[in-house]
């Protein structure tokens, strides 16, 4: 009888290790696809020509405001709807919606010739953006944990930001060399990256550990409650996260209005928002290294200083010779996703883990949404200094308040 014990324990315990082992293999495919998936995502031609296509057309900068304003207006209702929902059905379910919805918007824009049907369009663009945030990031960092590698999750996030900034720098460049034909031709061709990234979306694998249901309005309010409410670190986190990934957003617009104030010829704007997305690439790939040479007390006071040190000059001076100080902005920018990402994923269970991370998504998109046409009236009433003074004045007392919220909390 001993011996049917110990050879059942035996066999059992092969049956546990063959069945991780599968389970392991099953979903570490995801990493490639997603790697993939980042970068057909990004390859979006049209978005360095969209200001122009859209002037083409007929549409006044009010009305261009205005269609980008409900690509923004609709991530920031939809931000948190669309990670519970990937914490509800799943969260490849969730990434495959967004891409179907993103590709819908393509089609609008192929087609579309008025106010409303571009409207309509950035409505769809906001939905499919939505729908893959939070529940991409969750879907990697599940497939990580049950193939054991979980500790190597900012390295791999930041990989999949790498991939995504190279495809931005080629669809940045490559767009502008479409438009010379024709200025549509960009959104045309942007179809092949969106089809496929629908297509590649269908082969992707839900961890096990999600493929269950949960109860629905009771158990979202348990995850805003029990995860941000009571949680006083995460939320303190995640409010000291949204105001140097909100603002520093916003003073990317104000970028190209000091390019124009200095005389950079407007066919180079491409090739310095192809630069920065070089210099964020990199940086994000290259974060997970801070951890050796900083605490995250001291990472967390050297992002918003970096932003601070990056835009300071454009305050006080005039000079194309400034403009490589944008790369400083975008490489702070690209350590920050992965980092922040991190402490987040990390600090909340795996069945609301994409809700949470859409909530870091919202309060950064929302303080966007506040701080853009601010600073938009002070560049209109003053200038485009003037505006990013602002922007650093806010940063300064919004980041310090938030980190001495921090320390009281034992974040730091």
């Amino acid at each position: 009888m001993g011996n049917g014990r110990g050879e059942s324990r035996i066999v059992w315990h092969f049956y546990l290790t063959a069945m991780t082992t599968l389970v392991a293999k099953r979903v570490s495919g995801n990493l490639w696809k997603l790697n993939v998936l980042a970068a057909l995502r990004s390859a979006v031609f049209f978005v360095p020509v969209l200001v122009p296509f859209l002037t083409e057309v007929g549409l006044s900068f009010k009305e261009i405001m205005l269609v980008e304003g409900a690509f923004s207006l609709t991530m920031v209702l939809m931000e948190i709807p669309s990670g519970y929902f990937a914490d509800i059905y799943g969260r490849k379910r969730s990434v495959v919606l967004g891409s179907i919805f993103f590709l819908i918007s393509m089609l609008i824009f192929c087609f579309a010739d008025s106010f409303i049907w571009f409207f309509v369009a950035e409505i769809f663009g906001g939905l499919g953006i939505s729908f893959r945030s939070g529940a991409n990031e969750a879907l990697l960092y599940d497939s990580l944990i049950e193939m054991g590698e979980e500790q190597t999750y900012k390295k791999r996030q930041g990989e999949l930001f790498f991939y995504e900034r190279m495809s931005g720098v080629f669809g940045f460049l490559f767009g502008g060399v479409l438009a010379m034909a024709f200025l549509r031709l960009p959104v045309y061709v942007s179809l092949l990256p969106g089809s496929a990234a629908v297509f590649l979306t269908l082969f992707l694998q839900e961890p096990s550990r999600h493929e269950m249901a949960f109860e629905t309005w009771g158990h979202f309010k348990r995850i805003l409650s029990e995860s941000f409410f009571e949680n006083a670190k995460l939320r303190w986190f995640i409010l000291y996260a949204a105001f140097p990934s909100g603002i520093s957003l916003a003073v990317f617009w104000l970028y190209q209005s000091y390019m124009e104030l200095v005389g950079l010829p407007i066919f180079l704007f491409g090739v310095m928002l192809s630069v920065m997305n070089l210099f964020g690439g990199f940086s994000a790939k290259f974060a997970h290294k801070l951890d050796k040479w900083f605490s995250l007390r001291g990472i967390l006071i050297l992002l918003p200083v970096g932003f601070l040190v990056s835009w300071l000059p454009f305050v006080i001076f005039q000079s194309i010779w400034l403009l490589p100080m944008m790369f400083l902005s975008s490489a702070v920018w690209g350590l920050s996703n992965p980092i922040f990402s991190d402490y987040v994923q990390k600090s909340v269970s795996s069945d609301r883990r994409a809700t949470m991370m859409s909530v870091l998504s919202l309060f950064g998109r929302a303080l966007f949404v506040a701080s853009g046409p601010f600073l938009g009236w002070f560049a209109d009433l003053y200038d485009v200094q003037v505006a990013i003074l602002m922007a650093v004045g806010f940063l300064v007392l919004t980041s310090l308040a938030s980190f001495v919220m921090l320390r009281r909390v034992g974040v730091v």
